[in-house]
């Protein structure tokens, strides 16, 4: 025992390698683009530009879907009257079995001649696909309506099946469309109005859409709908580098002495354009810059008799209340050994980089 403790007296020792703590901060602020350098800590010199852009878009990517439909085909018009006999488009014709079909197209039935249209059921659904059959026009002077008649070779189809369908979701994709193709003619737009050596920031540019309109509703059964709309861009013109200058001069301001800047970059800084006063010219950015940080930390401010005795849990909590630190090694020689010893120059406490 007494070798033992001999041997703990003079090998005994531990080391204790403190990390620095690393953290992310930011600063966020709004900063004021005016027309000329004015004396405040949030401006930056710039120009208000805006241009309206109106179009209209044929959408013509929609869904398919299973759905009854109106069934479809042609007829032959006959006309035995003296004179010819026009017919204007949905034109109701009555088949023997009384459903009713419409015609698609306007026609002429000249007299004593045929005409074929194609024609279309009033209602959507099998119901619709009907064999070759005769037709009465009930909308003629019933006295004409022995002379004037249609007839079907073939049987009318499609009733059911697969058909263009514009959905809720169809027309969102329709609006983005649009939107999209508006904004690239405004950009364009906006570029024209830029003096040699600035530049238009996708980041600095606002759209205000004025008016939007779909031609047709959701739930639709249509190959095609169109989208009118009007939108208004308003974009920003100032120096990046000076918003930087001032983000980094906000930021280093707000990190406290104990922590020192490791990675800033202008790849770290993010605006968008909040607040604009087309008459006044001068607009608000919501700024955002972050960098990373580690905590300064010295071995010299930790008082090493203040570790004697202690075991490693207890090593952590101490060290982590005196200062703000990262992860803390801990190290015991020999393995066995529990505590720190009580002599200090057993201590070896390290502050890695």
């Amino acid at each position: 025992m007494v070798i033992i403790f001999i041997v703990f007296l003079s090998v005994g020792k531990v080391t204790i390698a403190v990390n620095p703590k690393y953290e992310t901060k930011s600063v966020d602020f709004n900063a004021e683009i005016v027309r000329s350098d004015e004396d405040s800590s949030n401006k930056i010199p710039g120009r208000v530009l805006t241009t309206v852009v109106r179009g209209n878009e044929t959408i013509t990517e929609v869904d398919r879907t299973e759905a009854e439909k109106p069934a479809t085909g042609k007829v032959v018009i006959h006309n035995e009257l003296d004179h010819d006999q026009p017919l204007v488009s949905t034109t109701r014709l009555l088949a023997e079995n009384g459903v009713l079909f419409r015609t698609k197209d306007r026609v002429n039935a000249k007299a004593h001649s045929t005409v074929e249209v194609e024609v279309y059921a009033d209602e959507p659904g099998p119901a619709g696909e009907i064999e070759p059959t005769r037709f009465t026009l009930p909308g003629l002077w019933q006295e004409w309506q022995g002379k004037i008649y249609a007839s079907s070779s073939e049987p009318m189809t499609g009733g059911f099946g697969e058909t263009d369908f514009i959905s809720e979701d169809t027309i969102n994709r329709g609006k983005e469309q649009a939107l999209n193709a508006l904004k690239e003619e405004g950009k364009r737009k906006l570029q024209q109005q830029v003096n040699s050596g600035e530049k238009v920031l996708d980041d600095a540019i606002k759209i205000d859409i004025l008016s939007e309109n779909v031609s047709v509703e959701p739930e639709s059964y249509e190959s095609e709908f169109s989208v009118n709309a009007e939108i208004r861009l308003t974009a920003v013109v100032f120096d990046e580098d000076s918003l930087y200058h001032l983000a980094e001069e906000r930021l280093r301001e707000s990190i406290p002495e104990d922590l020192e800047i490791q990675n800033l970059s202008p790849d770290r800084l993010s605006y968008s354009l909040e607040v604009y006063d087309l008459d006044k010219k001068t607009a608000t950015l919501i700024t955002h810059l972050e960098a990373d940080t580690i905590s300064k930390v010295s071995a010299d401010v930790f008082d090493k008799s203040k570790l004697v005795g202690r075991t490693e849990t207890e090593i952590k909590d101490y060290l982590e209340r005196e200062q703000d630190v990262g992860e803390i090694e801990v190290s015991f020689s020999p393995a066995w050994l529990k505590t720190v010893p009580s002599d200090e120059k057993r201590i070896e406490l390290e502050v890695k980089n």
